[in-house]
């Protein structure tokens, strides 16, 4: 995801309702701007999302882009914690992290519902292929 996406998505993100809690919020910022830059998970280019046209248009092309990267901020922590079993209390606000970022992803993806299904699905094998990984 480029710059100019990434500052899409921290906008974008900064939008939703109910805001979260300051830490889980700044959190969330400190992902989005750790994609930049990052190699797309396997099948982001075949889930059809870019972030090509994401400050034009309907805003299907921008919501692709945030679920993609969302998606895969998502399976980075989890593969993070998984590996090194971090599950206890002390891994709460990563853990919340990544259920947000799969929550926003899944609302990102009701942006763009031509290929909701699909990517959806997309997404689901993704996090298993890490839980399976681990």
């Amino acid at each position: 995801m480029t710059h100019e996406g990434v500052a899409a998505l921290e906008r974008w993100l900064a939008t939703r309702e109910p805001a979260p809690p300051a830490a889980l919020a700044a959190r969330l910022r400190e992902l989005a701007r750790a994609a930049e830059g990052e190699d797309c998970a396997p099948g982001v280019a075949s889930s059809g999302a870019s972030d090509a046209g994401a400050s034009s248009g309907d805003g299907t092309p921008a919501a692709a882009a945030h679920a993609a990267t969302l998606v895969q901020a998502t399976g980075r922590v989890l593969e993070r914690l998984l590996r090194a079993h971090e599950t206890a209390r002390g891994s709460a606000l990563e853990l919340v992290a990544a259920d947000a970022l799969a929550t926003y992803a899944m609302e990102a993806l009701g942006d763009a519902p031509d290929a909701l299904e699909h990517r959806c699905e997309w997404a689901m094998r993704y996090f298993a292929g890490i839980a399976d990984s681990a």
